[in-house]
């Protein structure tokens, strides 16, 4: 059986036990707000360095191809989604940039053609002028030939040969 050898008796003044419990509890506190801080800090350049910067860079590029500008690239860097993103990115303006190329060669084509026809027109044009006053010149001569003539036989030959000017007249 245990005995009671001697007893001990402390007495401490509650003011310093509250005094070095309060100043302690500040420490803690301040320690806490300082670690707060610093892993909120950290923690802001983590989302800014993986998220932030590349979303900002992506917009940037964005804006360039929307102002015309298609040999805007994205570079691939950062976490491996963010790469993909570039790949596809790039892949898309690099396919933008092949058809505008394409939609360019094909409209200077296209002016190019209507060119020639314009040119074939102004031509043709000329050309017709310059054929139907002849033909109207004898297509008057041979009227005026038929209705002079007293044989059947050449007035009809004449009647002929003013059908068929008349025919290559409305042809040109």
């Amino acid at each position: 059986e245990p005995k009671l050898l001697a007893v001990l008796r402390v007495s401490l003044p509650m003011k310093s036990a509250m005094a070095a419990l309060s100043e302690n509890m500040q420490h803690h506190l301040f320690r806490f707000f300082l670690m707060t801080l610093v892993l909120g800090f950290a923690l802001w350049l983590v989302v800014w360095a993986l998220i932030q910067r590349p979303v900002h860079q992506l917009v940037a590029a964005m804006e360039r191809v929307g102002e015309g500008d298609l040999r805007a690239v994205m570079p691939a860097h950062g976490t491996r989604e963010w790469k993909i993103v570039s790949e596809h990115f790039n892949r898309m303006v690099g396919e933008l940039s092949r058809g505008k190329d394409t939609i360019e060669r094909l409209h200077q084509e296209q002016l190019t053609h209507a060119d020639r026809l314009a040119s074939l027109g102004e031509l043709s044009a000329g050309l017709a002028h310059e054929i139907k006053n002849p033909l109207a010149s004898i297509k008057g001569a041979v009227q005026v030939m038929r209705d002079d003539l007293k044989s059947a036989a050449h007035r009809e030959t004449l009647g002929r040969i003013d059908g068929e000017l008349t025919r290559m007249t409305k042809t040109i």
